[in-house]
């Protein structure tokens, strides 16, 4: 039986800007940061005490592949709310 996730990804297209919403908007602890790459870095982050520890992951060329994975966004659900956080490309 599953009792807990370990590791969520979240696909983003500015990690520094990411990181800082997570860190200073909802209140979540640094993890890691640590290099991955030339382009990009493994950055993870997690509610104070949470056991679930989500990955700020950048958009590159093999994260494309997953984009026809995503779920439809839907108006005014929560998912949609989390999916278009990071759809800006700012």
């Amino acid at each position: 039986m599953i009792d807990a996730v370990a590791t969520i990804c979240i696909f983003v297209n500015d990690q520094d800007k990411a990181k800082a919403f997570y860190l200073d908007k909802l209140g979540f602890e640094l993890h890691q940061d640590s290099p991955m790459g030339p382009d990009s870095r493994w950055i993870a982050v997690a509610p104070k005490g949470a056991r679930t520890e989500v990955i700020l992951y950048k958009m590159d060329e093999n994260s494309r592949r997953f984009q026809s994975q995503r779920g439809a966004h839907h108006p005014g659900t929560r998912s949609s709310a989390l999916g278009n956080l990071h759809d800006d490309p700012g």
